[in-house]
């Protein structure tokens, strides 16, 4: 019913990590500090996912993963993965700003 709400909750979630791509090319070593964020945020969500998942399936009376952990375990991934994106965007952002008001950066 519903359905067509996905594409824009799905372009929202990742919209923070879109915007970080504009500051790779202005940032020394952007890629590698892109794809070490992107790692690091990824590797977490899995690890909170699957403890969530744990500890829900496990507490849980009911032979199957009830509709209220899989919520809370959608909502946690959800929001680290849009956290970690504005994360990795603000600190390019800020990488780029101080790159171009330092001088000394640049001649590297």
């Amino acid at each position: 019913m519903y359905s067509f709400l996905i594409y824009p909750a799905l372009l929202l979630l990742i919209l923070p990590w879109i915007l970080s791509l504009r500051h790779i090319a202005h940032v020394v070593n952007g890629v590698q500090i892109f794809a070490k964020q992107f790692l690091f945020w990824g590797l977490l969500t899995f690890v909170v996912g699957v403890l969530i998942y744990l500890s829900v399936s496990f507490n849980s009376h009911a032979d199957h993963f009830d509709i209220g952990g899989g919520l809370f375990l959608l909502i946690c991934v959800v929001l680290f993965i849009f956290i970690g994106g504005m994360n990795t965007n603000s600190k390019l952002k800020h990488l780029r700003k101080k790159q171009q008001t330092n001088p000394d950066l640049l001649d590297n």
